[in-house]
């Protein structure tokens, strides 16, 4: 969503308030983390000291919306992975001889 140059995206209300030529996105993922960088190409009037505020603030206010619009019941998911274990966790079938079992987790 923030990489959409449509109407009524990030990039479009920057760009309609003066203050960027462009909006780029780098995302970063590991295991332990998820990184967002997002650049913008300000322009003369979007490099001005009150203007890098509006930048921030405009992106802020859309990041939160983004936020409001996507909020899921995480305790419903995390309940319903739980369940999907249990039945893998209970369905595995056992192994045709313990010894092979116990030398392949070694």
């Amino acid at each position: 969503a923030l990489s959409y140059a449509g109407p009524r995206s990030l990039r479009s209300q920057l760009k309609k308030r003066g203050l960027i030529n462009g909006l780029d996105l780098q995302v970063d993922e590991t295991s332990a983390a998820t990184v967002l960088f997002i650049m913008f190409d300000l322009t003369p009037k979007g490099a001005q000291e009150n203007s890098t505020h509006e930048v921030a603030d405009v992106t802020f206010s859309f990041i939160q919306l983004l936020n409001e619009a996507h909020q899921t019941d995480f305790a419903s998911i995390g309940k319903s992975l739980q369940s999907m274990s249990q039945v893998n966790f209970n369905y595995v079938e056992a192994p045709d001889n313990v010894m092979d079992a116990v030398a392949d987790l070694a």
